[in-house]
């Protein structure tokens, strides 16, 4: 990063620490290739959110001349008023191409099998952890295959990712795709504390994507402290009735989870019938 530039970052950072939520950039960022995701965990890993911004500054000014006018270009889109600040004492109005344009991507929304076009892509996406895999996961996903979706509308690491493909870019891309239209989000405590589910979670929240919320858990408590547990880390999804599942009951509740699902998939692709 230019000296200038760095200048800029350290006169603005308490505008910065007063209104960034990084959560809104670090997606952004990463996809961008500005960040790698292990530096956004390093972020997400300090205790308060100043620290958090103090540690993005931090690195963004180790990260060469195209940090600036990227995260400017971040910033136009989430906190314009930043990004006038920044821009006002520095020239970032140039910004590098590291990725196909939010203008360039768009597409004609669409529903694969469920709505007649010539766009294909995943309709669905399941954020989970890799320990719910074996015991959910994948009866999920034969369960949705047989209400009559495919392979190419759920999108599922196993089965949606091939050898020699940038994992990253993979998701990202899906998650920023006007082709998705639903996000099931499989929340266990395997989940709360991990990385790369809260990771996409943001960005399907960035990009304004609808969720169908899986609350997976073994207790007698009629699911009580686990609520509690999903408010402290997903405080907007609490909000959001969840299908609550004990993994004794697996079987047989995964049949109404993938009807649910289908069913919301049905109204997404036909508003109004």
């Amino acid at each position: 990063m230019e000296s200038k530039h760095r200048d800029i970052l350290q006169r603005r950072l308490p505008d910065i620490r007063r209104d960034l939520r990084v959560k809104y950039v670090i997606p952004q960022l990463i996809e961008r290739c500005i960040l790698l995701p292990p530096m956004g965990m390093d972020i997400y890993s300090k205790e308060t959110q100043g620290e958090r911004v103090d540690e993005l500054i931090c690195l963004l000014k180790t990260r060469g001349r195209t940090a600036f006018p990227v995260f400017c270009k971040v910033l136009q889109e989430t906190y314009p008023h930043l990004a006038d600040l920044l821009q006002e004492e520095g020239d970032a109005t140039t910004i590098p191409s590291t990725s196909t344009s939010r203008s360039q991507s768009r597409t004609l929304p669409a529903c694969s099998a469920m709505q007649t076009s010539t766009r294909k892509g995943p309709i669905l996406f399941i954020i989970h952890a890799g320990e719910d895999k074996k015991p959910f996961v994948r009866p999920l996903h034969k369960a949705l295959r047989g209400q009559n979706l495919s392979d190419e509308e759920i999108f599922f690491d196993e089965v949606s990712i091939s050898t020699g493909e940038n994992i990253s870019e993979k998701i990202m891309s899906t998650l920023a795709s006007e082709i998705l239209k639903l996000v099931t989000i499989v929340i266990s405590n395997h989940l709360l504390d991990k990385y790369w589910p809260r990771l996409e979670y943001e960005k399907s929240l960035f990009h304004q994507k609808k969720f169908y919320p899986i609350w997976l858990d073994q207790n007698t408590d009629n699911f009580e402290a686990f609520s509690r547990k999903v408010g402290s880390r997903f405080p907007l999804l609490k909000k959001t009735l969840a299908h609550r599942i004990q993994y004794d009951n697996i079987a047989e509740d995964i049949t109404d989870v993938a009807i649910e699902i289908v069913q919301l998939l049905s109204d997404q692709c036909h508003p109004g019938e």
